[in-house]
């Protein structure tokens, strides 16, 4: 399976299960998916939030947590994509960023934002190790 098309179809799932804001970013590319492939890739974001949620209130009890991005290019924060990642440590979003705090952004969110992340037990980590990533759905 191709990562990239796979990816593709969980944003278009979680804007049709959650009604997310934000564009459903592509990479230029071109793709068509059929009502059944999204709606089976529906049940699968409806699960993957319904342990997320369970899993991060006794992590974050507050339901509010704050969030870095760092940016290497100029980035209009206005045009982000439904799905985004951020991490909870100021010195990951710093690296991303080149190491230009005035490319670092910081929100704090709800975390009936929060898509999945790192801790949670269904994560897995890419090739760069724990960032303390989180992915967040756009409002």
């Amino acid at each position: 399976v191709n990562t990239d098309v796979l990816l593709l179809l969980t944003k278009l799932a979680v804007e049709k299960e959650f009604k997310t804001g934000g564009r459903v970013l592509t990479g230029g590319e071109s793709y068509t998916f059929t009502s059944g492939e999204i709606n089976s890739q529906r049940k699968i974001v409806k699960e993957i939030y319904k342990i997320t949620q369970q899993e991060i209130k006794s992590i974050h009890p507050s339901q509010k947590i704050t969030l870095y991005k760092g940016v290497y290019d100029n980035v209009d924060q206005g045009k982000v994509g439904n799905l985004s990642s951020w991490t909870s440590d100021y010195e990951v979003a710093k690296m991303f960023a080149g190491g230009d705090k005035t490319k670092i952004f910081k929100r704090t969110i709800s975390t009936e934002q929060v898509f999945n992340f790192h801790k949670s037990s269904i994560w897995k980590n890419g090739m760069f190790g724990d960032q303390k990533e989180y992915i967040i759905m756009e409002k």
